[in-house]
């Protein structure tokens, strides 16, 4: 018999007034699409991911808030939805915080070849 393992929990931060409009919406509804094809396969060995929502926005303050949100639920990743501006605002503050950033939107150039706690999804 096969034992419980916890599921593997990662964040999507995203402002709370375009969460359902243009390029938010798209990059989430993608997001979770990969969330769910992945834990239809059986997870990542073994382990389903569980999503995590969390509200934020460009101030630092409220990212730090969100931030910490993530790390008490659990999240080990989270999925920043913004653009290279807001990406590089924060980076900072998840790499202190030793959480993963996953952006789809932020295409700057200063991402490249640099030691950080930041992926950049791209295809």
């Amino acid at each position: 018999m096969m034992a419980f393992q916890r599921p593997i929990k990662i964040g999507i931060i995203s402002p709370a007034e375009n969460l359902d409009a243009g390029l938010s919406a798209i990059v989430r509804d993608g997001f979770l699409l990969g969330v769910d094809e992945i834990n239809a396969l059986g997870g990542l060995q073994g382990r389903k991911l569980e999503v995590v929502f969390v509200t934020g926005s460009s101030d630092p303050e409220t990212s730090r808030q969100s931030i910490a949100e993530l790390k008490q639920a659990g999240a080990v990743a989270a999925l920043k939805i913004g653009t290279s501006t807001e990406v590089s605002d924060l980076l900072p503050l998840f790499n202190e915080a030793d959480l993963i950033m996953l952006s789809a939107a932020a295409n700057s150039s200063k991402f490249s070849n640099i030691d950080d706690n930041f992926f950049r999804v791209v295809n």
